[in-house]
This record gives structure tokens, sequence and C-alpha cells, in this order.
């Protein structure tokens, strides 16, 4: 590869990743570069603090900006494009702005290449099977709220027209996505399916739970959720790829692991220990 495009590789990268996301925080860019690579795209890892010196190379040419999404309740930094970076897909990119056309051109030439490496065979993750899942909310905390739908500054769960709390499939994917460094598989949320999910309250009703909101080691001051209670099922669905992803045995053993011991919990506020549960139920379907 030339030393130019070697220079400039992960910049491009980072600009593919943004575009084609459209608006990403720093943790999102870094997750679209890891699947890239591991579809043979980038030949290349990166840390999240190169992601945000690429960021900001980036943001001084003019080709990105910054906004703020809300996630759990904060603010998150995250970036979109200025201008369109590339046209008709990655083959019509332009990259002048970032370096030479000729070296962006090689790089082009380059994913094309690995892109039809596959041609005449099979997928390498594929075979899926249906994971059918239960679980007991066990926090005694409990599972808390996403969005502000009746008041400001109140985080409360999604509902559907009975005014029943449904999970989305992001809130799965999410939850999946943060613990699956557990299992070694980290990319492997780009290759499930998950469905919505609905709640069996049991009697129970919800409950407010004030907690402090914290950034770091620094307090930005007192969050208010709705809180599904200890007790309460979630249920949902969920296809696993069997080759080059889990079998049934160790999709079942890892889901029961992070319900119990996750790096982040289920729910709103998981990245502050919240949203334990346990597995009821695990029925395969091929």
């Amino acid at each position: 590869m030339d030393k130019e495009l070697e220079k400039n590789k992960k910049t491009i990268s980072v600009a593919i990743a943004i575009q084609k996301e459209g608006q990403a925080t720093v943790e999102e860019i870094k997750e679209k570069l890891e699947f890239m690579k591991n579809k043979k795209q980038i030949d290349f890892s990166i840390t999240e603090n190169q992601v945000i010196r690429e960021c900001k190379k980036l943001q001084k040419k003019g080709l990105i900006s910054t906004n703020y999404v809300q996630q759990e309740g904060r603010s998150v930094l995250a970036y979109s494009p200025s201008k369109p970076l590339f046209q008709r897909g990655i083959e019509g990119m332009q990259f002048k702005d970032i370096v030479d056309s000729e070296y962006a051109k090689d790089l082009i030439q380059e994913l094309d290449k690995k892109k039809g490496a596959n041609k005449g065979r099979l997928p390498d993750i594929r075979d899926y099977y249906e994971a059918q899942l239960k679980w007991e909310v066990t926090d005694e905390i409990g599972v808390l709220g996403f969005i502000p739908r009746t008041k400001e500054g109140y985080l409360e769960h999604y509902r559907n027209s009975k005014e029943e709390i449904v999970f989305l499939p992001k809130h799965f994917r999410a939850y999946i996505r943060n613990n699956l460094r557990i299992a070694n598989k980290s990319n492997l949320h780009n290759y499930m399916r998950f469905d919505y999910g609905s709640v069996e309250m049991n009697g129970h009703k919800t409950s407010k739970v004030d907690h402090y909101i914290l950034d770091g080691r620094q307090g930005r001051g007192q969050g208010t959720h709705e809180a599904i209670p200890k007790g309460a099922i979630i249920k949902t669905s969920i296809g696993v790829p069997e080759k080059g992803g889990l079998t049934p045995k160790e999709f079942e053993n890892f889901i029961k692991e992070i319900a119990e011991k996750p790096i982040r919990g289920f729910g709103g506020a998981s990245s502050q220990g919240f949203g334990k549960l346990k597995l009821i139920e695990c029925k395969i379907k091929k």
C-alpha cells in the first residue's frame, strides 16, 4: 500500500463510518470499524482515543460537525457529515479534502477487491436459530426507563397503543452488544436479529426511582426514572447464527452469565450497574 494511503487510511475509514451511520458517537464509530474489519474491508483495529483523534482531523477540515445525542439520560457527543463525503456508496466516494484522489481511488479498489472475494461461497456467518427468552427482574432498583414521555426529566418506558410497556429491538441489541466481549464475539450483534419485547408485571406496578447521574467521577445531578420492579418478567426472541456465531448451548450459557453478572445491565442507566436479570427460559427453535 502506498505510504500516503497508509498514512490516511484511518482518517478515510472513520469518515466512511460516520457517513454510513449518518450520526455516530465515538463508541458507535469504533463498532462500525470493527464490523468493517470483520468483513475484511479494512485491515486494522482502532481505539476510541484514535477515533477521537481522527474525528478532530476531519472536523478541522470542515468535513464533519458535532452535536449531542441523549443516551441513558445524559448528553453524549456525536459526529455527523457536514457535506457528502462520498456518493453512490463506497464506489463513488470523494475524498480530495482528506488525501489526493488517486490514493482514495486505490483504497476503493482494495475495498472492491475484498468485497468480491466471497463470490461463489457460502457466507462465513449463517445457519440461524431462534432463541425465545424469558428473564425475571432481580435488581432491587428495577429495570429503568429510557425516554421523557409525559414529563421532562422523567425517563419512562416505551408503550404500545394499549399503554402496555414494550421494549424495542434496539434495546436488546444494545444489551447484547455491550456484553459480547464476555463471549469473545464483539461484532456478533451486527449479524443477530432482534424482536420487540414485552413485560409481564405479575401484579407489580412501576415506581419512580431517583438516583445521581455520574459522568466519570463527576456528579451531573439527579435523574428520575420509571422502574419495572423486581419479580416482573421480560420476554423476547433473538435470531442467532450458529455457524461463525454461537451454538445454542454457548448462547444459553452466555445469556445466563450476562443476566446475573453483566458488563452493562439491561434498561436505562445500565452503565451505572442497574438492570440485573435472571434467565428463566431459553427455548431454541431451528
